[in-house]
């Protein structure tokens, strides 16, 4: 194990997949971890490490930019800077290391140091969405299917008449009455008269 766990057991204890070196402004990737994701094993890991003992009175690490909404379903999807001179490290060891999310430096330049002794390390870096879909919730949807979009008709109540136009079951085609069955076949969901033509004279509608 890396020789600053032994000192610190509520580091241990976190059983994060980095160690943070406030000393020298290190993020120390731990032994045998090869997935590194920003936002948890940095940014959120790096925020608990903060309160333990006396951290916050290193400089801050790493700061975050979005989630802030675009649109109604859109939102700026999470960017992270490294700030203040500090940089991940590598753990000591050849290996492939991933680092999932986007990440860049305050000041320019690469997040990434080399490690002490002379391994082969390659990193591999893999973005995430600029841009975020955002989970409306129930209230939300419920007001979409809601609103009303042609007269007194709604999203929902107009969906529910186009299924049934177009996938329902028919009966009276032959005649001059034309019944349109629901999806489920439990009702008639539009009712229509028309002439020898199959011209539409009038037309009642079950949208409920």
């Amino acid at each position: 194990m890396l020789p600053l766990w032994p000192n610190w057991w509520d580091d241990w204890q976190l059983y994060h997949k980095v160690t943070f070196d406030g000393e020298n402004k290190l993020i120390i990737c731990n032994p045998g971890e090869s997935q590194i994701d920003v936002k948890i094993d940095i940014y959120s890991n790096w925020k608990e490490w903060v309160l333990l003992r006396d951290n916050a009175k290193f400089t801050e690490a790493i700061r975050n930019v979005g989630g802030d909404p675009i649109t109604e379903i859109l939102s700026l999807g999470a960017t992270f800077f490294l700030m203040n001179g500090w940089r991940i490290k590598p753990a000591e060891e050849s290996y492939d290391l991933y680092i999932n999310g986007n990440l860049y430096v305050n000041e320019g330049g690469s997040p990434f140091v080399d490690t002490i002794g002379d391994y082969n390390v390659k990193i591999f870096s893999t973005v995430s969405n600029l841009i975020d879909t955002v989970n409306l919730g129930q209230s939300a949807a419920e007001e979409v299917w809601n609103s009303q979009l042609e007269g007194l008709y709604t999203a929902k109540q107009i969906m529910r008449l186009m299924a049934a136009a177009l996938a329902g079951k028919i009966s009276g085609a032959e005649g001059t009455n034309v019944k349109i069955r629901d999806l489920n076949d439990t009702t008639d969901r539009i009712d229509a008269n028309v002439d020898g033509y199959g011209n539409r004279l009038s037309v009642t509608l079950n949208e409920e």
